[in-house]
């Protein structure tokens, strides 16, 4: 179906760009959005906050990339956003629109984070997720329950194993994959003792 971007969006989206705010939108902004590098996911991801008025909205990152958002972010919207940096705990509530954060971070901000009742996440490289004893990848998933729109974003889903896809695809869509053993029988092709001596 059509749809049309808001006026403080200052680019003019590509066909694969809308198709996929088309796919967010028809998907409740639960989405997993694998376009290859280069693609602009980022603006697709931000079109999809101008559409829907998902704000406020928290974008969880590698720490290379942080000031690419909000270069992107104030660049094609005109809006502030704030950088969260360090892991000395952040206080009160933020007023931005859009706060960027990166994932070795994301664990030590989540009292504070859970506090802010943010409308999206936006995870992007969305592969750094696959371990799910990560102290990341649970904080992630932490935020995620009590968030209404997530979206995850990588040019590489599945980096080595098809048990590293499922701490990514929990956290989108935790009612389609709830526990890990039940996706391991079906796509992981395990062994019975594999299942509950390592993976339980």
């Amino acid at each position: 179906f059509p749809v049309t971007i808001g006026q403080t969006m200052r680019k003019t989206p590509t066909e694969h760009q809308r198709k996929a705010l088309e796919f967010a939108i028809a998907n409740n902004g639960r989405i997993l959005l694998a376009d290859c590098p280069g693609l602009g996911k980022s603006l697709s991801a931000i079109m999809y906050l101008e559409h829907q008025k998902a704000w406020p909205c928290l974008v969880v990152c590698p720490t290379s990339v942080k000031t690419h958002w909000k270069r992107e972010f104030e660049e094609f919207t005109g809006l502030e956003a704030v950088v969260i940096n360090g892991t000395n705990l952040c206080e009160g509530q933020v007023t931005e629109q859009l706060v960027v954060i990166n994932y070795d971070i994301l664990h030590a901000q989540l009292p504070w984070l859970l506090e802010q009742n943010f409308a999206t996440i936006i995870l992007d490289e969305a592969h750094v997720l696959a371990n799910r004893e990560n102290k990341w990848t649970k904080a992630a998933m932490q935020l995620a329950k009590f968030t209404p729109k997530v979206l995850g974003l990588t040019g590489t889903p599945i980096a080595n194993r098809p048990a590293d896809f499922w701490p990514i695809l929990h956290v989108i869509r935790p009612e389609l994959f709830p526990d890990f053993s039940s996706y391991a029988w079906k796509y992981c092709a395990p062994k019975y003792e594999e299942i509950y001596r390592d993976w339980e």
